[in-house]
């Protein structure tokens, strides 16, 4: 049955890959422990988040999940 909920905080990105995400600032390159609901709605939903944002930044970005956390570092792809 639905429920009525008196406040939400919806998660707000950039669908056309312009513009800042507060998924950016974990594409610096450094190795980023993200945990769940502080920094990501679910593991499997910020990873694919994260690649889309890398993507868009000509980034690559490696995931792993580690029970409610998700492991992530940005890196340069190499020239092919």
């Amino acid at each position: 049955m639905a429920e009525i909920l008196e406040s939400f905080t919806f998660y707000r990105g950039r669908a056309n890959g312009s513009g800042e995400s507060r998924y950016d600032k974990w594409l610096d390159g450094r190795i980023y422990r993200l945990s769940t609901p502080e920094d990501i709605p679910n593991p499997t939903s910020g990873a694919a988040m994260l690649r889309k944002r890398a993507k868009a930044k000509g980034l690559k970005v490696a995931t792993r999940v580690d029970g409610s956390s998700l492991i992530v570092q940005a890196y340069e792809p190499e020239a092919a």
